[in-house]
């Protein structure tokens, strides 16, 4: 059975066919290099909202002082496990943000809300091509039901704003996540309603919008056409070099034949 799709298996083969193949093909080793503390960041306040539903999905008592524990815990983890020697003072500024981040949420979000949970880091799988046994796999940050028949998917974003309450249902990601997650709950129940909710954190501000069949149906077709390039890239060997910005952040730069071109 092929191996399942994701969002950023697609989406990178998109940006750079190249890139792709040394990911997902050919499986090549990446250099050990310091860790973003950055997109680090973005990873430890997931865990610390993920472990706040956990404890209040088991009838627990969440309380902000041990919430914010817990992410000093996996702060320490990352600085003990860090390839390149990092000190507290170095990473204040991250530590402190993503301390801001989830304050920010438990306040504004986890203690006012009152719709019940279906789902953290919940995994969805959508048929892309069932003759082909080709699967799309992803993980749904929070999925939660406001009422009966309707749900909402939540997505935790740390870094810049992106998108608008307008644009949302333009992206990609949204749409597609969106689509998986009615197929996914539209087994167990009829849904009448999908919404979706992307939490950016760092700017203390939630975009929403009504997924609509039009949106969802586009993006799995987009799924689909790229899975089809995929495999035909596959068949072929063809994995082209796709230059531009993201060429400065990427984990193959060293051994990418268009950088040593262009050098």
């Amino acid at each position: 059975m092929p191996k399942p799709h994701s969002y950023s298996s697609l989406s990178m083969y998109e940006r750079c066919p190249r890139q792709y193949a040394f990911r997902y093909i050919e499986k090549a080793e990446i250099p050990e290099l310091p860790l973003d503390w950055r997109m680090h960041a973005g990873s430890v306040v997931h865990a610390a909202l993920e472990f706040i539903y956990l404890k209040s999905s088991k009838n627990k008592k969440v309380e902000l002082e041990k919430i914010v524990e817990e992410l000093q815990r996996k702060w320490d983890e990352a600085i003990a496990l860090s390839s390149v020697p990092v000190t507290p003072e170095e990473l204040l500024p991250f530590v402190q943000q993503s301390v801001k981040n989830v304050e920010y949420y438990y306040q504004h979000h986890f203690l006012p809300e009152t719709e019940a949970t279906l789902g953290v880091e919940h995994k969805v799988m959508l048929p892309l091509f069932p003759q082909r046994k080709q699967w799309l796999i992803g993980f749904l940050d929070r999925v939660s039901s406001p009422e009966e028949s309707v749900i909402t998917i939540h997505d935790y974003k740390t870094g810049k704003q992106t998108l608008t309450n307008k644009t949302l249902l333009q992206d990609f990601q949204a749409t597609l996540y969106g689509g998986m997650a009615a197929h996914e709950f539209g087994k167990e129940m009829p849904l009448k309603k999908i919404e979706l909710k992307w939490h950016y954190l760092s700017h203390e501000k939630t975009v929403s919008a009504i997924l609509t069949p039009d949106a969802s149906r586009s993006a799995i077709q987009k799924a689909q056409n790229l899975s089809t390039r995929i495999g035909y890239s596959s068949q072929t060997g063809l994995f082209p070099a796709q230059e531009g910005a993201h060429c400065s952040y990427c984990d193959f730069s060293t051994i990418c034949p268009a950088k040593k071109k262009s050098n």
